[in-house]
């Protein structure tokens, strides 16, 4: 794991292009990051909290917090050349912080059968298996009250 001098910051619409950055930038990872395959960019603006992070100038990883309905949902996602380097866990890491500032119950999300790595992650920060399909895992995460 190299550790990459980068910045977090939120998105909104003010600074939307971050995210067109990094939507322009994925390759390999928009077969299981689909968020955004049937949903507008301008979506954001429903979101709890939207985040990228920033290296050279550049958006290589990105995060949300989705509420919808009754549930809220974590989505994250690093740039194909930046696998490895920590930045899934430094997201998922502010997004729970900030969950946790917004007084968040708990937080839902779905990770694809075959991303062993994500998986992984996500359970190193408390995310537990709570139902399955033929394509992905659904997993929580309760914080504590």
């Amino acid at each position: 794991m190299t550790d990459l001098k980068t910045d977090i910051i939120q998105i909104s619409h003010k600074n939307i292009e971050l995210l067109e950055d990094f939507l322009s930038r994925i390759e390999k990872s928009k077969k299981t990051f689909r968020y955004y395959d049937n949903r507008d960019i301008q979506c954001i603006e429903n979101h709890l909290v939207t985040l990228a992070c920033i290296f050279e100038g550049k958006t290589i990883a990105y995060g949300h917090l989705d509420k919808e309905g009754q549930k809220v949902w974590l989505g994250a996602c690093v740039a194909d050349l930046y696998h490895g380097k920590g930045l899934g866990r430094k997201i998922v890491k502010h997004l729970l912080e900030h969950g946790k500032k917004l007084g968040l119950e708990n937080i839902e999300l779905s990770v694809d059968i075959g991303n062993k790595n994500a998986y992984h992650i996500y359970e190193k920060f408390g995310f537990v298996l709570h139902d399955k399909n033929e394509k992905a895992f659904f997993m929580k995460k309760a914080f504590d009250t």
